[in-house]
């Protein structure tokens, strides 16, 4: 994201479209018509579904620091599946990256930073839940006495976008022209 906010001429270099050329792969074997609806259609269904779970939960929020670390939980998975499910889901239309480079590029950077963000609070509410079972005075001191709310407050530096699809431009030929073959 540095690249893209502040290296702008660095970024179109790195990822830039002038090597490939998405209109010599048919539009026919570029949409996924099946696997577009099918993400779309669960994105729809898991978010309603997680509707009343959030409700549920935010009511014993208050009572319990596991519910609020269950409630962080969730809000990153609904932002998450955003991402992972409908913006995906424009496969129906046969996007790839260079036809929404910014799109694709930024949409993808939030999705690996939210789920970079929702391992790390699963990993504090797995430790929660062991301190609550082995030694409750230790996890009340640390998850109520010192707030969860710092936690949550850290930024969460993630980005190795050589590890991610979706933040990368495969079709670069600017680095090592010899590996690719766009005919």
């Amino acid at each position: 994201m540095e690249l893209l906010l502040f290296r702008h001429d660095e970024f179109d270099k790195l990822y830039g479209c002038e090597a490939f050329n998405a209109d010599k792969i048919p539009l026919e074997q570029r949409t996924d018509i099946v696997n577009g609806c099918i993400l779309i259609t669960l994105f729809f269904f898991f978010e309603i579904l997680y509707v009343p779970c959030m409700v549920s939960i935010y009511k014993k929020m208050h009572d319990n620091p596991c519910y609020k670390m269950l409630f962080f939980i969730g809000i990153l998975d609904m932002l998450a599946l955003l991402m992972n499910a409908l913006e995906t889901g424009i496969g129906i239309i046969g996007a790839v990256y260079c036809d929404y480079p910014l799109l694709i590029y930024t949409t993808g950077s939030m999705g690996l930073s939210l789920w970079f963000a929702e391992t790390a609070a699963e990993f504090l509410l797995a430790i929660n839940r062991c301190l609550e079972l082995l030694k409750p005075e230790l996890a009340f001191v640390i998850f109520n006495v010192f707030t969860i709310a710092m936690a949550w407050m850290t930024p969460n530096y993630a980005g190795n976008n050589a590890i991610s699809s979706r933040t990368r431009d495969d079709n670069n030929v600017s680095q090592q022209p010899e590996q690719y073959d766009n005919d």
